[in-house]
């Protein structure tokens, strides 16, 4: 399910500052990014429409979606400081959205995974995820 080079243990620590941001790359095997990604590109029910934006999301809670489970139960395993897992969303953008303005979601802690294929990116200078 995941790259097997990670360091989880580092991970792991770093959690107990929940001030932090952790950012590690190509967490997911090949075929689970795919499986994602996937999903989402031939999704047809989703519970918010941000049109402006030029995105729309699909809400998973705990035991409604058995990937998004199995994810959950899989880090828990591997990453023994996170809290809970309560729920899930996912996101498709449109191919020229503007994307998501820097924000915060109210959580103990919000793991954000892209699924985003390398050929897909135009621009790798501001395209994916920007921390600033």
């Amino acid at each position: 399910m995941f790259i097997n080079n990670i360091d989880f243990n580092k991970i792991n620590n770093d959690l107990l500052d929940r001030d932090s941001i952790i950012v590690v790359d190509n967490f997911l095997c090949d075929d689970v990014a795919n499986f994602l990604h996937k999903r989402m590109v031939y999704e047809d029910v989703f519970q918010r429409y941000y049109n402006k934006s030029g995105y729309r999301a699909k809400y998973y809670d705990l035991n409604q979606d058995k990937i998004t489970t199995y994810i959950a139960g899989e880090l828990t395993k591997k990453l023994t400081n996170l809290p809970l897992f309560k729920s899930a969303w996912s996101f498709i953008y449109d191919n020229k959205s503007y994307g998501v303005p820097y924000h915060s979601d109210i959580a103990i802690l919000n793991l954000n995974i892209w699924v985003t294929k390398n050929e897909s990116v135009n621009d790798f200078s501001k395209n994916g995820l920007r921390l600033s």
